[in-house]
């Protein structure tokens, strides 16, 4: 009997930066190039894994082929699109939320994060830029079946199947909901 080894496949991870675009006020994030995404090689197909975009996540990598991929987050798709902004633009249809395709972020393939440094410069920019959404109050997010859960210092908001309830909390009534919804302890 004859071996015939399986072919290689080429697999490669590279962090790059992105920039949101914030659908409510139509404009790009005033923050800048903050958020950042990775793109593996797999098979000669490039993907983006996202884990840091929130309630937006796609769950699943996404090719930069602008095939459209389905998750139980709702759909996504990438578009090449050059712009000043990147070479690809991530477009979302999110479950239970969007009845049409919305822009999420655009990011550049070729400009890939190669020194801590770049992180770092992030990383101040979400602390202390005055436009940071992530620097004014604690807010967490998590996805369930059926919708997910936001967490505010003042507010607690549940989608779900599309049905939104908030209400707004105090200092006691968040410390229960971020240990027992969130299985968190807050500091």
């Amino acid at each position: 009997m004859e071996f015939t080894p399986l072919p290689k496949t080429l697999t490669n991870a590279n962090l790059v930066r992105g920039i949101i675009f914030d659908p409510t006020v139509q404009q790009w994030s005033k923050t800048g190039r903050t958020h950042v995404t990775i793109i593996i090689t797999h098979d000669n197909q490039q993907y983006v894994v996202d884990t840091g975009f929130g309630g937006n996540l796609p769950l699943k990598p996404v090719p930069l082929n602008g095939e459209i991929v389905k998750s139980g987050n709702g759909e996504f798709r990438i578009e090449k699109a050059n712009s000043e902004y990147g070479n690809y633009l991530l477009y979302m249809k999110l479950k239970h939320k969007d009845d049409d395709w919305k822009l999420g972020y655009a990011f550049d393939s070729t400009r890939v994060v190669e020194n801590l440094s770049e992180l770092n410069e992030v990383q101040k920019i979400i602390l202390e830029h005055p436009e940071s959404p992530f620097n004014k109050r604690p807010l967490v997010t998590k996805l369930t079946e059926r919708g997910n859960m936001i967490l505010t210092d003042t507010s607690f908001t549940e989608k779900i199947d599309g049905n939104v309830q908030k209400k707004e909390i105090d200092s006691t009534m968040f410390q229960r909901l971020i240990r027992d919804r969130f299985g968190m302890e807050s500091g």
